[in-house]
């Protein structure tokens, strides 16, 4: 993971005042309603969800792609990694 994606990712983002509030992807969205944020892939990119995103940067830990990441507050546009 690349510091500028880590700049890119945070600049979309807007976190609540509170420490359980929700973190608001500002990014762009997909029509399904979740947010989506690119990513260096190789020599291409790849397009994965900011919440899953925001995870990695919370625990070091990448999921594979069939595990599911459940928000807890059910806001598709959330990151809140808690």
């Amino acid at each position: 993971m690349r510091t500028s994606e880590q700049e890119r990712f945070w600049a979309h983002v807007v976190k609540g005042p509170a420490q359980e509030d929700c973190w608001i992807w500002t990014g762009a969205i997909a029509d399904d309603g979740y947010g989506r944020f690119w990513i260096k892939d190789g020599d291409g990119q790849k397009v994965v969800r900011p919440q899953r995103f925001a995870y990695q940067l919370a625990t070091g830990l990448q999921l594979p792609e069939y595990v599911l990441l459940m928000h807890s507050c059910d806001v598709p546009i959330c990151v809140h990694a808690v």
